[in-house]
């Protein structure tokens, strides 16, 4: 099963090109995003990123993924980022 969170890690990864940024905006692990990137990839069994050690490509699936998610999708997982780092 797919969750907002997981979705989140994704398009934090997607917009940032790198797990250790979307770790870093996400105020988690690269642990932490990786698993969920690798849940989301075993779920609906593809390859979202291409990984290497100049950070990561979104492969077709990815980029795909990405443009179907809504905006209103988009938005809450934004606005959960930007009220976390307002907490802090």
């Amino acid at each position: 099963m797919v969750n907002i969170k997981q979705v989140g890690y994704f398009v934090a990864v997607f917009e940032t090109k790198s797990f250790t940024a979307a770790a870093h905006q996400r105020n988690v692990t690269v642990q932490a995003i990786s698993k969920s990137i690798s849940e989301l990839e075993q779920f609906f069994n593809v390859q979202f990123f291409e990984r290497g050690s100049s950070g990561v490509r979104p492969t077709q699936a990815g980029r795909s993924f990405y443009a179907r998610l809504d905006q209103p999708s988009k938005h809450i997982v934004r606005l959960k980022t930007l009220t976390r780092l307002d907490a802090t």
